[in-house]
């Protein structure tokens, strides 16, 4: 089992459930109020790489994307921890072993069938679907004639959770995945010693279209995370004639 961000605690193996239950495995705190878990797959479960289910501890309900693909044999979620939160408060500081309902897969977002460039814009853990959907493709394609740009913006660098993963794949699969995070607060304490971009991810948009000359035609965008940056990104981009694919939420 590869190493998520280098500190993953390992739970115990996994007992047998009720169909729709699982259990927590693994958990690393990348952040503060971020949560990286990896679950137990319950037997009678199915999804598809872009979807989202809902979770439940002690019956309260969230909904989140899965970042695993249908071939794991586990369940993984990128989650952000809301100060007070129901369900956030629970998993603040939940064990492997704790049991988990899940249930609820719903979702369409999938790949633009037909377009050579993939455009991925995410804040934080929008990213989830969009992970789900590039490690699903090599699952399956070892080289093709597809290209995948992921812009990813956060407001401090521990936030990108998945950033060794993404170069992971970058590196597997060279010239096939461009991983560009972003920090919208350079000045920030937190985010001394970056040398990478800043801005806000929207912003890169843009500069990114213009330098690889990306056109409608062969590139579909997809936008996931804080809903103003979802609805500025499908309302700009739509209107200049791009395929736009979000992930709306309950």
């Amino acid at each position: 089992m590869y190493d998520l961000v280098g500190h993953l605690n390992s739970g115990a193996p996994s007992r047998k459930h009720r169909n729709d239950y699982a259990q927590l495995l693994e958990v690393a705190t990348p952040a503060d109020d971020l949560r990286i878990i990896r679950t137990s797959k319950p037997a009678n479960l199915r999804y598809r790489a872009g979807q989202s289910a809902k979770l439940e501890l002690s019956g309260v309900r969230r909904r989140y994307s899965f970042a695993s693909i249908p071939n794991d044999e586990w369940l993984e979620f990128f989650v952000e921890l809301r100060p007070g939160g129901k369900f956030s408060e629970q998993l603040r500081d939940a064990k492997p072993g704790v049991e988990l309902r899940v249930d609820g897969v719903k979702g369409k977002l999938s790949l633009q069938e037909g377009a050579r460039y993939h455009l991925m814009v995410a804040t934080v853990t929008g990213l989830s679907p969009l992970l789900s959907l590039l490690r699903d493709h090599w699952t399956s394609e070892t080289s093709t004639e597809q290209r995948f740009i992921v812009l990813q913006g956060a407001s401090y660098r521990n936030e990108f959770g998945y950033a060794p993963v993404l170069a992971e794949l970058a590196h597997k699969h060279s010239g096939e995945l461009l991983y560009l995070p972003t920090v919208s607060r350079p000045d920030a304490e937190e985010n001394r010693g970056w040398d990478g971009a800043t801005g806000r991810v929207e912003q890169w948009v843009d500069p990114v279209i213009d330098s690889l000359e990306l056109r409608p035609t062969n590139t579909a965008i997809y936008a996931c995370g804080q809903p103003d940056m979802v609805q500025a990104v499908k309302a700009r981009y739509e209107a200049g004639g791009f395929v736009v694919r979000t992930e709306p939420y309950d």
